[in-house]
């Protein structure tokens, strides 16, 4: 009796068809896809590749599935498929811009007694348009030590009106008046964690006479 015959098939390696893909991205960013696809069987290789879906860029947020197909030189075919995750881009408000603003004295010189008013403004834009002041505008006025009795900020009379903000102050008549000389007066506010400041000079000129302008 004759010995059986053994036949031995060796199964061909299918081609592989990989790749990657950046996602998630936003609407309208490049997207990048890297091909990582190769045939495994010896003296074979890569003859066709289809991208299916594939875009470079996204118009609008959605899922959206990206297949590559390949086959190699022996007819055998191979595909993969990944989803590409696309979201709308994020909103980044730009930061409020800082608010300017100039200070000028109403009358501008007094004299002892005499009430006068600090009066802050906003500054004209680039395109020279009014700026109002916001309605949490809430500034300090600040005096100078050396003539703090002499002019006095009265807190229960300051207001912000049509985007202008004022507040009333005095000279008292008091004795003593300090020499002749500039003395600042300055007004500070807060505006987004940022500490903002302008100023005017109070002139001393003689014993019972003050003239004030604004600081240029």
């Amino acid at each position: 009796m004759a010995a059986p015959l053994i036949l031995a098939f060796a199964l061909a390696a299918a081609p592989v068809a990989a790749f990657s893909v950046s996602s998630p991205v936003a609407v309208g960013a490049p997207v990048s896809y890297v091909d990582q696809s190769y045939d495994p069987a010896p003296g074979h290789h890569l003859t066709l590749q289809i991208w299916i879906g594939r875009q470079g860029t996204f118009d609008s947020p959605g899922t959206y599935p990206v297949t590559l197909v390949v086959e190699d030189d022996r007819g055998l075919m191979a595909s993969a498929t990944h989803d590409v995750t696309v979201s709308r881009p994020a909103h980044h408000s730009p930061p409020p811009a800082p608010i300017a603003a100039a200070v000028t004295l109403s009358p501008s010189a007094v004299q002892r007694g005499d009430a006068f008013t600090v009066r802050v403004t906003g500054v004209p834009d680039a395109q020279g348009l009014e700026v109002h002041l916001p309605s949490s505008f809430l500034p300090a006025v600040t005096l100078p030590a050396g003539v703090l009795r002499y002019a006095q900020v009265n807190a229960a009379s300051f207001s912000l009106q049509s985007g202008v903000w004022q507040a009333t102050c005095w000279v008292p008549w008091t004795q003593g008046i300090p020499a002749d000389g500039n003395y600042p007066i300055s007004v500070t506010w807060t505006a987004d964690g940022q500490v903002e400041s302008a100023s005017a000079r109070l002139t001393v000129q003689g014993a019972d006479r003050l003239a004030i302008w604004a600081e240029p």
